[in-house]
Order: C-alpha cells, then sequence, then structure tokens
C-alpha cells in the first residue's frame, strides 16, 4: 500500500509541470490517481469500476451507479479525495480519448475503456 501511496503523492507533486510540458502523460497520470482513489473511496471491484460509464456518475451527490455480480445494480458514495481526483481526470480525459469516444469514464492509453488488466498495472506502476 505504501508504493501506491508514494506514487500518488508524487503524481499529485509533478501535475502542474506535466500539465504544461505533456498533457496525455498528465492525463495517464490523472487517470491513475482517481483509478486508486476511486477503488480505495468506493470500495468497488476492478471490474466494476472499469466498467462504470460517464452516466453512472453523480458529481454532485458523490455517488457511483455500478453493476456488480449477477448484472446487479447499486450505488456507492465516494468522498472528497475522490471527487477531486475525478475531477482532474475527467477535465483530463480528452486527451486520451479516441476517435470514437466511448462513454467509460476511464480510458486506456489507445483511447477505448479500459480493461481490468491495464487497470491493475495502472494503479500500481511508480
Amino acid at each position: 500500500m505504501h508504493q501506491v501511496a508514494d506514487t500518488l503523492a508524487a503524481q499529485r507533486l509533478g501535475h502542474a509541470d506535466l500539465r504544461e510540458e505533456s498533457p496525455r502523460e498528465y492525463a495517464l497520470a490523472a487517470r491513475n490517481e482517481a483509478l486508486v482513489e476511486t477503488l480505495y473511496a468506493a470500495g468497488i471491484r476492478v471490474s466494476e469500476l472499469t466498467g462504470l460509464n460517464i452516466a453512472d456518475l453523480d458529481q454532485s451527490r458523490r455517488t457511483l451507479r455500478v453493476r456488480g455480480k449477477g448484472d446487479k445494480e447499486r450505488t456507492v458514495p465516494y468522498g472528497r479525495p475522490a471527487a477531486e481526483a475525478l475531477d482532474r481526470w475527467l477535465a483530463a480525459r480528452d486527451q486520451l480519448a479516441g476517435p470514437s469516444v466511448s462513454s467509460a469514464v476511464f480510458l486506456g492509453a489507445r483511447g477505448a475503456r479500459i480493461d481490468p488488466a491495464s487497470c491493475a498495472a495502472s494503479s500500481t506502476k511508480p
């Protein structure tokens, strides 16, 4: 867990410089931070996180509508750190959006919906 916390701290410190130098790298860093913060805050499965669509976010109430095992739907809250990380990611999301912009909240490096394996790898990279 310390590795993830250290990675997040390093990403936060570099956000201002990264945003100007490389908008794409900034978008990846913002996405990775939002992935970890949302997983931690909402306590959802990686598969539920990667299945989120923009319409599943209620930013005013800080809730997510997730579909879990057995296609059961539930609403889960998330806190301020996750909300701030999501705001940063959504503001930078267009840097990764592919030609056919997906309704997915989280996008991979090529602009399509991120898959669970990529999500796990992205959230632990230093």
